[in-house]
This record gives C-alpha cells, sequence and structure tokens, in this order.
C-alpha cells in the first residue's frame, strides 16, 4: 500500500478523481486557517480539512493570513514550519497553530487536538 501525503487530497482511479475520505476525524464546528502560497497543495489542504467537517479559509501568505485574523475566529491554524514569525503572532491572538506534516491523518490528528 503506498503512503498518502497531507497534500494528496486527489487520488486518481482510472480516468476520472475521486476524493479520499477523511477517516474518523470530526472537526465540525471549526474554522481553519490555512496557510499556503502554493494554489494546489491549499486546495488539497482545503478539501481534507472540509471532509472532516470544518470550514477552511486559505490565505496565500503571512499578510493574508493577518488579514484574515480580522476577519475570522480560528480554532487552528496550519502553516509552513519555517513562519516562526507568524506562529508567534497566531499564538498571541490565541490560534493553535499546527505545522504541516506529510501524513493526512496525522495533520486532522493535531488539528482535532488543537481545535
Amino acid at each position: 500500500m503506498r503512503a498518502v501525503s497531507a497534500f494528496t487530497a486527489l487520488t486518481h482511479a482510472g480516468p476520472r478523481y475521486r476524493p479520499m475520505d477523511s477517516g474518523c476525524i470530526d472537526l465540525s464546528g471549526r474554522v481553519v486557517l490555512i496557510v499556503e502560497d502554493q494554489p494546489v497543495l491549499a486546495f488539497n489542504l482545503q478539501i481534507a480539512i472540509e471532509e472532516a467537517g470544518a470550514e477552511a479559509v486559505v490565505a496565500r501568505g503571512p499578510q493574508e493570513a493577518r488579514a484574515r485574523l480580522h476577519q475570522f475566529k480560528f480554532s487552528a491554524a496550519i502553516i509552513d514550519p519555517d513562519q516562526r514569525l507568524l506562529a508567534r503572532e497566531l499564538e498571541e491572538q490565541k490560534v493553535p497553530v499546527v505545522a504541516k506534516v506529510a501524513s493526512r491523518s496525522e495533520l486532522l490528528a493535531r488539528l482535532a487536538r488543537a481545535a
């Protein structure tokens, strides 16, 4: 069996694509900020989070993420581990930060614990 990354929300099944199941992680009622500058990765993360029941808000970088903080009350944020300044700012706003990881199931489990 092939390992699936957190950024692979679609699997190829012949000529059509089908969404992966979100497992048993329930993020209902939560709002998650995704900070990702690569549109395909952001979209795949958004799909995974929405399949788990949360609302996903995408920011294309730290500056856009800061603007989104004034528009939404986030339950958690997914950011690149290298974004230390943004992580600190989010934590000051009481938004739990989850670093992007390679495993989709681990990412969702971390969100469930953080949010």
